[in-house]
């Protein structure tokens, strides 16, 4: 299965939301055919539905999960034929196999624990979003997290939110904080989903990188 997954082929019976399984015309073991993740069409665009209302809003009001969940079965939506609840959209959100990437072997199969990053395989697949817009929607969510944004933070974003990446691996960089809010960073979203195997940036302070850019446009 390991090898099946370093050649770009799917293991798993069912496909994510958004994909369908296809045979691809060539036998496996034991005469099973090998198969590969495909678009699914409708699927896939309430997907990117569910991207562009989260970061864009919807008629200049901005959506949070429970708005976003509400607005997709007042409309009719559903997922494979059942409503959407607030969990199934926030997994749809943080799920980098709709920007293209897929990790085989990420957890144990006696105790469910994630394995080391440098164990996970990864099987490339059709994207569904693109990088850019996925980071976008990463940094926004970790920025709405009330450990991340305390009090009324929300009101006041950083300045450079989705304008600024990580010099180590090009993933978008957000704001974090740290001290219960009295010191403010700017941190590497792809160290903060997968961690340090991923990406070992480090924070960069939120009002020195501000003024750098500041200074820097001045000039």
């Amino acid at each position: 299965m390991k090898e099946n997954a370093r050649q770009g082929y799917w293991n798993g019976s069912r496909a994510p939301f958004g994909y369908r399984v296809i045979d691809v015309g060539i036998a496996g073991s034991r005469g099973r055919q090998k198969r590969r993740l495909d678009i699914e069409p409708i699927e896939a665009e309430t997907v990117r539905k569910i991207f562009d209302l989260y970061l864009h809003g919807l008629d200049g009001r901005s959506m949070g999960m429970k708005t976003l969940t509400t607005h997709l079965n007042d409309q009719g939506y559903t997922i494979r034929g059942r409503p959407w609840r607030m969990q199934k959209v926030d997994d749809v959100l943080s799920d980098r196999v709709y920007m293209g990437e897929f990790y085989f072997n990420r957890h144990e199969w006696r105790t469910a624990k994630i394995k080391p990053p440098s164990e996970w395989i990864k099987v490339e697949v059709p994207a569904i979003i693109d990088e850019k817009t996925f980071d976008r929607v990463a940094a926004r969510r970790h920025a709405r997290q009330p450990s991340q944004t305390p009090g009324q933070r929300l009101a006041s974003p950083a300045l450079l939110m989705g304008l600024i990446r990580c010099g180590h691996c090009g993933a978008a960089m957000t704001q974090a904080t740290g001290k219960s809010g009295r010191y403010r960073y700017y941190k590497c979203t792809s160290r903060m989903s997968i961690g340090v195997r991923r990406c070992n940036a480090r924070n960069l302070s939120r009002e020195s990188t501000e003024q750098t850019v500041l200074t820097t446009l001045a000039d």
